[in-house]
């Protein structure tokens, strides 16, 4: 290890983050010049529970990112793409779980926390809950290209996501004439959602492509589409039995925990559908007889 070795490895970093924060503050600016103080206190209440499952996948990745670190300085290929994948598709479920939970509450939710003033941001609350769900994704494979010292691929990747989506919140935000949609905070939530779609499965590929191993990418529309009809299920049979007034709180938190008990024990029960393999299965099937009474 020299220092043109640091060098060359650190130096892209700075660059991207760099532009990164260049492209952060766009963000802001074109909303509050485009709509007003009012649309960017939406957003900025908003992203405050985007960042919820960072509490744990942060934690858990620092793990992963040393055995992925350690095993392919080894050569040992068969190991990072299993580290790879098992953080891809479990964080991945993570945030789909903790999003489809709460996201039907989403105006119930602003009500109590914040008041009826800010019922009308419910939208783009809902849209920013979808947003841990890739988040995770992203950060899992930021790390494989730090771990992979493939910073100048990490560079490039995020330099086009940050200027694409620079011109998404142009488009969605802005309020020029024939140009611009004026969605307000809905459109910089919009476009964070699109950016970091396309960014993540990019990414995706460009690792899988030089780990050499098929990745499904129709799991992700599957998952999400079963967790959210799920999601939604529950909470409009509990809105049709529910009859208390006046207990918002309360109906918020049994609505949310048994969806959350409802969308665990299903992935449980058909773990198949959810990128488990035998092995995982077993391991379950082991830690869920420990909890029988």
């Amino acid at each position: 290890m020299n220092f043109k070795y640091y060098f060359e490895y650190c130096c892209p970093l700075v660059a991207s983050i760099f532009i990164i924060a260049l492209a952060a503050y766009s963000d802001p600016w074109i909303l509050r010049h485009s709509s007003g103080s009012e649309e960017q206190a939406y957003l900025s209440i908003s992203n405050q529970f985007a960042v919820v499952v960072l509490i744990f996948t942060t934690s858990v990745l620092n793990i992963i990112w040393k055995e992925v670190a350690f095993h392919y300085s080894r050569n040992d290929y068969d190991r990072v793409r299993k580290y790879f994948k098992l953080a891809l598709d479990k964080l991945f479920l993570i945030g789909l779980i903790i999003s489809g939970s709460i996201i039907f509450q989403s105006e119930s939710i602003l009500i109590v926390l914040f008041g009826s003033d800010y019922s009308a941001a419910y939208l783009t609350f809902a849209l920013m809950l979808l947003y841990p769900i890739d988040q995770a994704r992203g950060q899992v494979t930021g790390m494989m290209f730090l771990a992979m010292e493939r910073t100048k691929t990490a560079l490039l990747v995020s330099s086009f996501s940050s200027v694409i989506g620079v011109f998404f919140t142009i488009v969605l935000v802005s309020r020029v004439p024939n140009f611009g949609m004026g969605l307000g905070s809905s459109g910089v939530a919009l476009k964070m959602l699109i950016v970091q779609f396309f960014t993540v499965n990019f990414s995706i590929y460009l690792l899988s492509r030089s780990l050499k191993f098929s990745y499904d990418y129709l799991y992700q529309f599957r998952a999400i589409a079963v967790v959210m009809f799920l999601s939604y299920i529950i909470d409009n049979f509990l809105a049709t039995i529910w009859t208390w007034e006046g207990y918002l709180l309360v109906e918020i938190i049994l609505n949310v925990g048994l969806t959350f008990l409802i969308i665990t024990g299903f992935i449980l029960f058909r773990p198949k559908w959810f990128s488990f393999e035998e092995q995982e299965i077993s391991a379950l099937r082991h830690y869920v007889r420990k909890f029988r009474f």
